[in-house]
């Protein structure tokens, strides 16, 4: 028998498909992008890049609306992973960073970018040593360490030494939310979540350059696959670190 939680995960992003709340969500996002200073990624500004994005790539890029950043240092957080050791964001510079958020009970998107972000780290082959995943936790009601290891488990994500899953109090989990814009609706009746799915691309100086928003389909898994692997690349050039 499932937990409650885990009974409503088949619905937790259902927003995604509802069109109001898709437009409401939509209009949301350009608010936050002149908060961000973000600016669309434009075919000259992809054709800039030192490695050339395959069709895949672009495709993914266009409907997950992959946007470039201004630059700015990301913002710092200190939270636990998965193996209950204390993760800050400083211990990592000097590798590719990224960023994006996870529900360790999800079984819609979460499964499908979980299975991008291992595919992506295999093709990377041995610049996977020079790359950090991690995971933030968008449910604080599943927030133990054992709901985060057995998510990794169930999605071939165990086998990654360079995958943190992190999570923290329900406070310094909202902080991180806050500083990364990631948008989280708690429902406390049920115990689930609904919240948005960004993929943050972070310089090995510790700056963020992409964000790549929108929820990750099926049917793009491996165009998915395919941008994560391709600008993990260009951040590891020193022209866009």
């Amino acid at each position: 028998m499932q937990k409650s939680g885990e009974m409503s995960r088949s619905d937790s992003h259902h927003l995604w498909r509802s069109p109001g709340l898709g437009i409401v969500i939509l209009i949301g996002a350009l608010v936050a992008g002149y908060w961000w200073g973000l600016h669309p990624l434009s075919e000259s500004h992809m054709s800039s890049l030192r490695i050339t994005p395959s069709t895949q790539a672009k495709k993914a890029a266009s409907a997950g609306i992959l946007t470039s950043l201004s630059g700015k240092s990301a913002p710092k957080f200190r939270l636990i992973d998965q193996h209950n050791r204390v993760i800050s964001l400083k211990q990592f510079l000097g590798k590719v960073i990224v960023l994006t958020p996870m529900d360790p009970t999800c079984t819609t998107v979460c499964p499908v970018l979980a299975q991008e972000i291992s595919t992506a780290n295999r093709e990377l082959g041995p610049l996977s040593r020079q790359v950090v995943f991690i995971g933030f936790d968008a449910d604080p009601y599943w927030a133990n360490t054992h709901w985060l290891r057995k998510f990794d488990r169930e999605h071939q994500l165990s086998h990654m030494a360079n995958w943190y899953f992190v999570t923290g109090t329900t406070s310094a989990l909202r902080n991180v939310w806050h500083d990364y814009y990631i948008w989280v609706q708690l429902l406390p009746k049920t115990r689930m979540v609904n919240h948005a799915s960004y993929i943050y691309f972070i310089g090995p100086h510790g700056h963020e350059r992409w964000i790549l928003g929108g929820s990750a389909e099926k049917a793009l898994g491996k165009s998915y696959t395919t941008l994560i692997d391709q600008y993990v690349r260009a951040l590891l050039t020193k022209s866009h670190a």
